[in-house]
Protein backbone atom coordinates (compact mmCIF):
# COMPACT_ATOMS: atom_id res chain seq x y z
CA UNK A 1 0.00 0.00 0.00
CA UNK A 2 1.29 3.43 -0.97
CA UNK A 3 0.20 6.84 -2.22
CA UNK A 4 0.84 8.33 -5.64
CA UNK A 5 0.39 11.45 -7.77
CA UNK A 6 0.49 12.34 -11.47
CA UNK A 7 0.08 15.81 -12.95
CA UNK A 8 0.92 17.88 -15.98
CA UNK A 9 2.48 21.33 -15.70
CA UNK A 10 -0.89 23.06 -15.82
CA UNK A 11 -2.06 20.93 -12.90
CA UNK A 12 1.04 21.75 -10.88
CA UNK A 13 0.58 25.44 -11.57
CA UNK A 14 -3.06 25.20 -10.55
CA UNK A 15 -2.08 23.75 -7.16
CA UNK A 16 0.85 26.12 -6.71
CA UNK A 17 4.14 25.38 -4.90
CA UNK A 18 2.63 25.42 -1.40
CA UNK A 19 -0.37 23.34 -2.48
CA UNK A 20 1.88 20.72 -4.05
CA UNK A 21 4.06 20.52 -0.94
CA UNK A 22 0.98 20.25 1.30
CA UNK A 23 -0.49 17.49 -0.83
CA UNK A 24 2.76 15.50 -0.91
CA UNK A 25 3.00 15.78 2.88
CA UNK A 26 -0.57 14.49 3.25
CA UNK A 27 0.15 11.55 0.96
CA UNK A 28 3.35 10.67 2.84
CA UNK A 29 1.70 10.81 6.27
CA UNK A 30 -1.43 9.06 5.02
CA UNK A 31 0.11 5.86 3.71
CA UNK A 32 3.80 6.25 2.96
CA UNK A 33 7.00 7.20 4.74
CA UNK A 34 9.16 4.23 3.69
CA UNK A 35 10.83 6.12 0.86
CA UNK A 36 9.82 8.58 -1.83
CA UNK A 37 10.39 8.75 -5.55
CA UNK A 38 9.69 10.86 -8.60
CA UNK A 39 9.70 10.46 -12.35
CA UNK A 40 9.24 13.51 -14.51
CA UNK A 41 9.46 14.70 -18.07
CA UNK A 42 11.51 17.88 -18.45
CA UNK A 43 12.23 19.37 -21.86
CA UNK A 44 11.29 16.06 -23.45
CA UNK A 45 13.66 13.95 -21.32
CA UNK A 46 12.87 11.48 -18.54
CA UNK A 47 14.33 11.96 -15.06
CA UNK A 48 14.05 9.44 -12.23
CA UNK A 49 14.99 10.06 -8.62
CA UNK A 50 14.13 8.07 -5.49
CA UNK A 51 15.35 6.97 -2.08
CA UNK A 52 14.49 6.56 1.57
CA UNK A 53 16.00 9.97 2.33
CA UNK A 54 14.34 11.91 -0.50
CA UNK A 55 12.22 14.49 1.29
CA UNK A 56 8.83 15.90 0.36
CA UNK A 57 10.37 19.39 0.45
CA UNK A 58 12.92 18.43 -2.20
CA UNK A 59 10.31 16.64 -4.30
CA UNK A 60 8.04 19.69 -4.27
CA UNK A 61 10.96 21.85 -5.43
CA UNK A 62 11.66 19.47 -8.32
CA UNK A 63 8.04 19.77 -9.46
CA UNK A 64 8.57 23.43 -10.33
CA UNK A 65 11.87 23.23 -12.16
CA UNK A 66 11.95 24.98 -15.53
CA UNK A 67 10.75 22.79 -18.39
CA UNK A 68 8.61 20.32 -16.41
CA UNK A 69 5.89 18.75 -18.58
CA UNK A 70 4.62 15.81 -16.48
CA UNK A 71 5.41 14.83 -12.90
CA UNK A 72 4.92 11.63 -10.87
CA UNK A 73 5.38 11.43 -7.09
CA UNK A 74 5.19 8.19 -5.09
CA UNK A 75 5.54 7.60 -1.37
CA UNK A 76 5.98 3.99 -0.29
CA UNK A 77 4.42 2.01 2.52
CA UNK A 78 6.37 -1.25 2.39
CA UNK A 79 4.11 -4.28 2.07
CA UNK A 80 6.31 -6.48 -0.14
CA UNK A 81 10.07 -6.12 0.11
CA UNK A 82 12.32 -4.35 2.59
CA UNK A 83 12.62 -0.61 3.17
CA UNK A 84 15.48 0.36 0.86
CA UNK A 85 16.46 2.79 -1.86
CA UNK A 86 16.11 0.09 -4.51
CA UNK A 87 12.55 -0.76 -3.52
CA UNK A 88 11.31 2.83 -3.79
CA UNK A 89 9.07 3.60 -6.75
CA UNK A 90 8.91 4.42 -9.63
CA UNK A 91 10.54 1.54 -11.51
CA UNK A 92 11.87 1.64 -15.05
CA UNK A 93 12.23 -1.24 -17.47
CA UNK A 94 12.60 -0.82 -21.21
CA UNK A 95 10.23 1.88 -22.43
CA UNK A 96 8.02 1.84 -19.31
CA UNK A 97 8.29 3.75 -16.04
CA UNK A 98 5.61 3.07 -13.42
CA UNK A 99 4.63 3.48 -9.78
CA UNK A 100 1.97 1.45 -7.97
CA UNK A 101 -0.49 1.68 -5.11
CA UNK A 102 -1.57 -1.78 -4.00
CA UNK A 103 -0.24 -5.28 -3.48
CA UNK A 104 -0.06 -7.89 -6.21
CA UNK A 105 -0.27 -11.00 -4.04
CA UNK A 106 -0.38 -13.24 -7.10
CA UNK A 107 3.15 -12.19 -8.03
CA UNK A 108 4.89 -13.21 -4.80
CA UNK A 109 6.41 -16.37 -6.29
CA UNK A 110 7.46 -14.51 -9.43
CA UNK A 111 9.01 -11.73 -7.34
CA UNK A 112 11.05 -14.27 -5.37
CA UNK A 113 12.14 -16.03 -8.57
CA UNK A 114 13.29 -12.70 -10.02
CA UNK A 115 15.69 -12.17 -7.13
CA UNK A 116 13.45 -11.06 -4.30
CA UNK A 117 12.30 -7.87 -5.99
CA UNK A 118 9.05 -6.09 -5.14
CA UNK A 119 5.73 -7.00 -6.70
CA UNK A 120 5.71 -3.59 -8.40
CA UNK A 121 9.06 -4.10 -10.08
CA UNK A 122 8.00 -7.59 -11.15
CA UNK A 123 4.84 -6.10 -12.67
CA UNK A 124 6.76 -3.45 -14.62
CA UNK A 125 9.34 -5.93 -15.93
CA UNK A 126 6.66 -8.45 -16.93
CA UNK A 127 4.45 -5.97 -18.77
CA UNK A 128 7.40 -4.23 -20.44
CA UNK A 129 8.59 -7.59 -21.78
CA UNK A 130 5.25 -8.30 -23.49
CA UNK A 131 4.48 -4.78 -24.66
CA UNK A 132 7.21 -4.12 -27.23
CA UNK A 133 5.80 -1.93 -29.97
CA UNK A 134 2.36 -1.58 -28.40
CA UNK A 135 0.78 1.90 -28.28
CA UNK A 136 0.57 3.53 -24.83
CA UNK A 137 -3.16 2.87 -24.50
CA UNK A 138 -2.57 -0.87 -24.92
CA UNK A 139 0.21 -0.74 -22.33
CA UNK A 140 -2.17 0.94 -19.88
CA UNK A 141 -4.75 -1.74 -20.66
CA UNK A 142 -2.26 -4.45 -19.70
CA UNK A 143 -1.60 -2.79 -16.36
CA UNK A 144 -5.37 -2.61 -15.95
CA UNK A 145 -5.48 -6.42 -15.89
CA UNK A 146 -3.64 -6.36 -12.54
CA UNK A 147 -5.25 -5.59 -9.18
CA UNK A 148 -3.59 -2.31 -8.26
CA UNK A 149 -3.46 1.34 -9.27
CA UNK A 150 -0.61 2.35 -11.59
CA UNK A 151 0.63 5.64 -13.02
CA UNK A 152 3.58 6.01 -15.32
CA UNK A 153 5.11 6.94 -18.66
CA UNK A 154 5.52 5.01 -21.90
CA UNK A 155 8.29 5.99 -24.30
CA UNK A 156 7.29 6.66 -27.89
CA UNK A 157 9.28 7.94 -30.87
CA UNK A 158 8.15 11.50 -30.23
CA UNK A 159 8.54 11.48 -26.46
CA UNK A 160 6.84 10.08 -23.38
CA UNK A 161 3.11 9.51 -22.91
CA UNK A 162 1.57 9.46 -19.39
CA UNK A 163 -0.76 6.66 -18.38
CA UNK A 164 -2.89 5.53 -15.45
CA UNK A 165 -4.92 2.43 -14.64
CA UNK A 166 -7.15 1.17 -11.82
CA UNK A 167 -7.28 -2.57 -11.17
CA UNK A 168 -9.94 -4.78 -9.68
CA UNK A 169 -9.10 -4.54 -5.97
CA UNK A 170 -7.88 -1.03 -5.15
CA UNK A 171 -9.80 1.64 -7.02
CA UNK A 172 -8.07 4.38 -5.05
CA UNK A 173 -7.44 7.09 -7.62
CA UNK A 174 -9.02 10.53 -7.81
CA UNK A 175 -8.99 12.59 -10.99
CA UNK A 176 -9.19 16.37 -11.45
CA UNK A 177 -9.57 17.77 -14.96
CA UNK A 178 -10.25 21.43 -15.71
CA UNK A 179 -9.34 23.06 -19.02
CA UNK A 180 -5.74 22.00 -19.64
CA UNK A 181 -5.02 20.96 -16.03
CA UNK A 182 -4.86 17.23 -15.24
CA UNK A 183 -4.18 15.95 -11.72
CA UNK A 184 -4.48 12.35 -10.49
CA UNK A 185 -3.72 11.23 -6.94
CA UNK A 186 -4.62 8.66 -4.32
CA UNK A 187 -6.25 11.53 -2.44
CA UNK A 188 -7.17 15.05 -3.54
CA UNK A 189 -8.51 16.90 -0.47
CA UNK A 190 -9.22 20.16 -2.28
CA UNK A 191 -11.65 22.78 -1.07
CA UNK A 192 -13.54 22.62 -4.34
CA UNK A 193 -14.68 19.02 -4.77
CA UNK A 194 -16.94 19.76 -7.75
CA UNK A 195 -14.40 18.72 -10.38
CA UNK A 196 -12.91 15.73 -8.53
CA UNK A 197 -13.96 12.29 -9.74
CA UNK A 198 -13.20 8.81 -8.43
CA UNK A 199 -11.80 6.38 -11.00
CA UNK A 200 -13.63 3.07 -11.01
CA UNK A 201 -12.36 -0.45 -11.60
CA UNK A 202 -11.55 -0.77 -15.28
CA UNK A 203 -10.31 2.80 -15.70
CA UNK A 204 -7.28 3.17 -17.93
CA UNK A 205 -5.96 6.22 -19.74
CA UNK A 206 -2.93 7.11 -21.83
CA UNK A 207 -2.82 10.78 -22.64
CA UNK A 208 -6.02 11.04 -24.66
CA UNK A 209 -9.60 11.90 -23.66
CA UNK A 210 -10.63 10.74 -20.19
CA UNK A 211 -12.85 7.61 -20.17
CA UNK A 212 -15.81 9.33 -18.50
CA UNK A 213 -17.76 6.08 -18.16
CA UNK A 214 -15.20 5.01 -15.54
CA UNK A 215 -15.32 8.25 -13.53
CA UNK A 216 -17.88 9.05 -10.85
CA UNK A 217 -18.31 11.98 -8.49
CA UNK A 218 -18.24 11.07 -4.79
CA UNK A 219 -18.61 13.70 -2.11
CA UNK A 220 -15.89 14.14 0.51
CA UNK A 221 -18.00 12.80 3.38
CA UNK A 222 -18.71 9.52 1.59
CA UNK A 223 -15.08 9.24 0.51
CA UNK A 224 -13.85 9.74 4.06
CA UNK A 225 -16.30 7.21 5.49
CA UNK A 226 -15.27 4.59 2.95
CA UNK A 227 -11.55 5.01 3.44
CA UNK A 228 -11.49 5.38 7.19
CA UNK A 229 -13.42 2.13 7.44
CA UNK A 230 -11.13 0.23 5.11
CA UNK A 231 -7.64 1.65 5.47
CA UNK A 232 -6.92 4.16 8.21
CA UNK A 233 -8.15 7.16 10.13
CA UNK A 234 -7.68 10.63 8.71
CA UNK A 235 -6.02 13.39 10.73
CA UNK A 236 -8.55 15.68 12.40
CA UNK A 237 -7.58 18.61 10.17
CA UNK A 238 -7.56 16.59 6.95
CA UNK A 239 -10.78 17.88 5.33
CA UNK A 240 -10.23 20.66 2.81
CA UNK A 241 -6.61 21.06 3.81
CA UNK A 242 -5.77 23.38 0.96
CA UNK A 243 -7.32 24.95 -2.11
CA UNK A 244 -6.44 25.47 -5.72
CA UNK A 245 -4.39 28.43 -6.79
CA UNK A 246 -6.39 30.73 -9.03
CA UNK A 247 -4.90 31.38 -12.43
CA UNK A 248 -3.84 34.93 -13.16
Amino acid sequence: MCRLFLSNKAGLDRLGPQGVKDLFEILEVSMGGHGNGVAYIKNGKLYLRKGTRLTVKKVAELAFEQGIEWFIFHTRWASVGSVSNRNCHPFRHGRIVAAMNGTETGLKSLSRAMGGITDTEASVISIASISTGLPPEEVAKRFNELNSVFVGFVKEKNGYVPFASVGSLLGDLQVYVDDDAIIMASELPLKDQSKIMDALEGFYWAGGPMPEEFLIHTDMVSRRKKRSGIYYEYPEDYDYYYGLTKRK
